[in-house]
């Protein structure tokens, strides 16, 4: 929006016939347009309509994974690579992407999950370390010593309720994080009218239900000991 680029301008690249894909993105596909655009070509040609498809667009959206799989992408090299989720994902899958980039800008937040790495060997060894994490501390000791921050927080949140948002605010942000607007700040469930009687036609005596649902409780914790389960991770 307000960036002078059009749909027409860009392109999705580096997804099989074979793999689903949404709808919206359809339209978008390399193949796609270059069919609309020269025809059903075959062989050689076909792969031309495709390359010319490329070379006319803006934008280029692909997976860090596709950047060394992907044959249109050989030899490109553009102006700035924009990586979102990159707190999830694994140096060697990122340093692809960064490859055919000139500039980049790593989208995330390190201070959530970390890339899934089920070796543990592969854990000890700092594979399930993000370059985006890697980054932001070092760009923390950097401002440390008076160098110039190239890290942009963005402080403003529009998913959930204040309550909710209170205890990873201040353990991970130091209170930094704020509700996009009011109707945010109070959001809440709306169940349909008397559903605590409901409870009760269900049979449910335990007063504990009816608190734990309650829409005016933005956040419940609930005590599981008594029930035995344990969690763990191998």
């Amino acid at each position: 929006v307000g960036t002078g680029v059009s749909e027409g301008d860009m392109v999705r690249v580096g997804v099989s016939s074979r793999h689903k894909y949404r709808d919206s993105i359809k339209g978008l596909m390399c193949k796609e347009l270059a069919e609309r655009r020269y025809g059903n070509r075959e062989g050689g040609l076909r792969g031309e309509s495709m390359m010319k498809v490329m070379n006319d667009a803006k934008v280029v959206g692909c997976t860090c994974l596709s950047v060394g799989r992907e044959v249109l992408l050989n030899q490109k090299k553009f102006d700035v690579v924009i990586i979102d989720e990159a707190g999830q994902i694994t140096q060697p899958a990122v340093f692809g992407a960064l490859s055919i980039a000139k500039k980049f800008v790593l989208v995330g937040d390190h201070k959530q999950l970390p890339p899934v790495v089920k070796s543990v060997a592969a854990r000890e060894a700092g594979y399930g370390v993000s370059l985006l994490k890697r980054l932001a501390e070092a760009n923390e000791a950097n401002v440390s010593q008076g160098k110039e921050s190239s890290l942009m927080k963005l402080t403003m949140q529009y998913r959930m309720h204040e309550d909710i948002a209170l205890l990873c605010n201040e353990i991970c942000y130091g209170g930094q994080l704020k509700c996009g607007n009011e109707t945010v700040r109070k959001q809440a469930l709306v169940y349909a009218e008397g559903w605590r009687g409901r409870i009760a036609e269900a049979g449910v005596r335990e007063a504990w239900v009816e608190k734990a649902l309650d829409p005016a409780r933005a956040v419940v914790m609930i005590n599981t000991n008594a029930l035995g389960v344990i969690n763990y991770m191998e």
